[in-house]
């Protein structure tokens, strides 16, 4: 097997493992980020209207799965629970529907 053909290989498959969550696993993330940025904020509203819109849209879900992978990453490097706000504000992990 040549090495590009192996390195796509494994691309692909690096790749397809990303952004595989669940809808509603996905909102919850993403929603537990927006309180935790946004005092006053409703978790359980985003929750269920983000559940509701990904039903209707498989683009839109697969985006949040990819969303909510960076917001985890992103929090994960802070020291600070509200680091991920920063990053957030500064325009990390804007998903947009492909």
């Amino acid at each position: 097997m040549r090495l590009s053909t192996l390195f796509a290989l494994l691309l692909t498959f690096v790749i397809s493992g990303c952004g595989d969550r669940s809808p509603e696993e996905s909102c919850a993330v993403i929603c537990q980020k927006n309180a935790l940025c946004q005092p006053g904020s409703s978790e359980s509203l985003c929750t269920s209207t983000c559940v509701e819109l990904a039903a209707e849209d498989s683009a839109y879900a697969a985006s949040l799965s990819t969303q909510a992978d960076c917001y985890e990453e992103q929090a994960s490097y802070y020291e600070d629970e509200k680091g991920v706000c920063v990053a957030i504000e500064g325009g990390a992990c804007q998903a947009t529907p492909q």
